[in-house]
């Protein structure tokens, strides 16, 4: 509300561009559009109250839950244009919004390649936590919708294979992490804290396999940015995520990576084990990926399609 009555006092802009970070950011705009009749632009990052009901911190049927999605279909279908991180996005918000198709943009994510580009493997981040042989990363938050119990489940099958498993970050899960690694006595998992982001650098090139994970529960949901960040330092992506969703979707068209689905840890473990004794098809996957970015993914590509998502949406105000 502070913010739609400071652009109140304000003269008239002509189109509104706004994030679902705070959720109900939409709030203003929607008002703002109804006041004034300037149309906005709704960029989906993360989507609620179906993250929240996803994850199972409210229920599906309460009264939270049904009003807010209520307001946000309001919002959502009054946007001139919405913008989707990923085909997967798109199509939730069409099937659960009736968001029409012709509305939704998808937009991706993009990584720097100059702040993050292609390092060697042996470096600093590695000689400072004694990182040898073969080394599986996961960088990011320790959240609910990471399938730890897959890594560590992999890591257990694979604790005298030579590989290590570096998880670097914070997040609520971190203490979790810590006991379960204790308890099961795996030596070759290392938890490490979070870095700053100038030093990711390091941490993704010291990687031989890039690890991301999305809970199937989070299906059209959200898009973990790392992949594209993964993806500029050159490394191979193992992704434990839904088939169809952007991420996957992306490792099949590029040949940059493997998706291992669901909850088994044997395979996720087989796939490592592939790539380690595969190191000219590993390299082929970095290779692949760095490519893929460099075409797909810098903030240039992702700027021009906001410059012509605007122009459109003025062109028809």
């Amino acid at each position: 509300m502070a913010a739609l009555f400071w652009m109140l006092r304000k003269p008239a802009y002509d189109l509104v561009f706004i994030v679902t970070n705070p959720p109900a950011n939409a709030l203003a705009a929607w008002l703002y559009w109804k006041l004034r009749g300037v149309p906005y632009i709704y960029l989906v990052h993360d989507l609620y109250p179906d993250i929240a009901v996803a994850l199972r911190r409210i229920n599906d049927a309460s009264v939270v839950a049904r009003v807010f999605r209520l307001l946000q279909k309001q919002w959502l279908t009054s946007a001139a244009r919405v913008v989707a991180l990923g085909r997967c996005m798109r199509d939730h918000l069409h099937r659960r919004y009736d968001v029409s198709l012709d509305r939704i943009r998808v937009i991706s994510n993009w990584a720097d390649p100059i702040a993050t580009n292609v390092l060697p493997s042996d470096n600093a981040f590695r000689q400072a936590n004694a990182l040898g042989g073969f080394v599986v990363i996961y960088g990011g938050n320790f959240s609910h919708y990471v399938n730890f119990g897959q890594i560590l489940g992999a890591a257990k099958l694979l604790e005298h294979d030579d590989i290590s498993f570096v998880l670097v970050g914070d997040g609520v899960r971190r203490s979790e992490l810590l006991a379960t690694v204790e308890k099961e006595g795996l030596k070759n998992v290392r938890v490490l804290p979070k870095v700053p982001r100038t030093a990711m650098n390091e941490v993704l090139a010291a990687a031989d396999i890039s690890l991301i994970s999305l809970d199937r529960r989070m299906m059209g949901l959200g898009v973990p940015s790392k992949l594209y960040s993964i993806m500029a330092s050159g490394r191979p992506v193992l992704a434990i995520v839904p088939p169809g969703s952007e991420v996957a979707l992306v490792l099949e068209e590029e040949q940059c990576g493997v998706n291992v689905a669901g909850d088994d840890a044997a395979a996720l473990a087989r796939e490592i084990s592939r790539l380690k004794q595969n190191p000219d098809l590993a390299e082929h996957m970095g290779q692949n990926a760095r490519s893929a970015l460099m075409r797909r993914f810098t903030l240039h590509h992702a700027a021009e399609q906001f410059y012509r998502l605007f122009n459109e949406v003025l062109a028809k105000a």
